[in-house]
């Protein structure tokens, strides 16, 4: 884990991720700079 995040900080980001459905598709809304080079230090793809 990071050592500048706590584990709370990393819950909450990942619950501001999430997926819309629009006309029957489904697209994941957007995540900013901060959260996904947090996950990626950590070796979360949350983009998959």
């Amino acid at each position: 884990m990071d050592s500048t995040h706590a584990l709370k900080d990393i819950i909450e980001f990942s619950k501001a991720i999430c997926k819309i459905k629009i006309r029957q598709v489904w697209y994941q809304a957007e995540v900013t700079q901060k959260s996904q080079t947090l996950f990626a230090k950590i070796g979360i793809d949350y983009l998959t």
